[in-house]
């Protein structure tokens, strides 16, 4: 049978597809995977794929035009299945602001969505039965080639505990504002420990007086597929709800999760080797998917920092309790 599945979305989106990928090509199935230019990236020697195919969406898009682009994909493969996973998270499990639950109350969003991990969400869109799956069905994964394994293992010390830190994610509840006082207190107190800051251009800026000779400044250096290599091969990655954290998810590298606007059941349910910290805000998790140009409205933010409560209420002493269990090998 040939199944066609269309994924839009952000990094994260695109590995936490995976998963339904594997099972329908172990199924027997014939599997094309349609989506935009991070998807194809990210899924590039992805054995389970056996074609991909480029579909562009802009971000915000009229509805005609969206369903006329699925029919025209639709008719020009002609599957026997065909798998929509757009708005599996977007819409069922952490919502955007054209949904009608998202101004309504944290507690009645919190009882529909904080217990839907967003990978069971994919089978469940696909019509498939995930009581009868374990936890391993749901493990992600990435496949990178010769060369950016070579590069990444030059860049690691192999005779040192590599911590990457991821700095920042899709929404400014996923930069840590106390980011500073976090790194400095672990490089005081793990003198052995080398840092590496790992984000996009975007978060070139939030690397500015971070300045030791044992933190590894990667923001803007690397490529996607790079700094998702990077955070599964690390000793241990620090993260938010970001792709990094999913790359990390697909094997049992140490992961310490700063949960905000998601749950663990939501993120990490099924991932090994991992240290939740959740927020401690009432209103968290909200489930919603925040973007910039609506923070200020939506969320309470500090008057210094900008970041919303979920974030800056988190404390550091919470995340160096993590990592001491990380280095405790617990």
């Amino acid at each position: 049978m040939l199944v066609l599945v269309y994924r839009a979305g952000s990094i994260g989106d695109q590995v936490l597809v995976t998963p339904l990928l594997r099972y329908l090509k172990n199924r027997g199935d014939t599997v094309y995977f349609a989506g935009n230019n991070v998807g194809l990236t990210l899924l590039k020697g992805n054995p389970n794929v056996d074609k991909l195919i480029s579909c562009h969406m802009p971000k915000f898009v009229e509805v005609d035009e969206y369903n006329k682009k699925l029919e025209e994909l639709q008719d020009k493969y002609k599957p026997d299945l065909f798998i929509n996973c757009n708005g599996v998270v977007e819409h069922g499990a952490s919502i955007m602001q054209d949904s009608v639950d998202f101004y309504k109350s944290t507690e009645l969003r919190q009882f529909k969505y904080a217990n839907i991990n967003f990978i069971e969400n994919h089978f469940t869109e696909a019509g498939i039965d995930t009581s009868k799956l374990t936890s391993k069905d749901f493990i992600p994964e990435m496949y990178y080639d010769k060369k950016e394994k070579k590069h990444i293992k030059g860049i690691l010390d192999s005779k040192k505990f590599n911590l990457v830190y991821v700095m920042g994610g899709s929404g400014r509840y996923k930069r840590y504002p106390h980011v500073d006082n976090l790194i400095f207190t672990i490089l005081d107190k793990y003198p052995d420990i080398e840092v590496y800051l790992i984000g996009g251009k975007n978060e070139v800026m939030l690397e500015e007086g971070l300045d030791h000779e044992r933190i590894h400044k990667m923001c803007g250096n690397l490529s996607i597929r790079e700094s998702m290599l990077l955070s599964s091969k690390a000793s241990c990655i620090i993260s938010p709800d970001t792709g990094m954290l999913h790359a990390a998810g697909c094997n049992n590298t140490p992961k310490i999760s700063i949960l905000t606007n998601t749950s663990v059941n939501n993120v990490t349910k099924h991932y090994k080797n991992v240290h939740n910290i959740t927020a401690t805000a009432k209103c968290s998790p909200c489930c919603r998917i925040i973007y910039p140009d609506i923070v200020e409205s939506t969320c309470n933010c500090d008057e210094d920092t900008a970041a919303p409560e979920c974030i800056y209420n988190i404390k550091i002493e919470s995340i160096i309790e993590a990592l001491d269990k990380v280095m405790e090998g617990d």
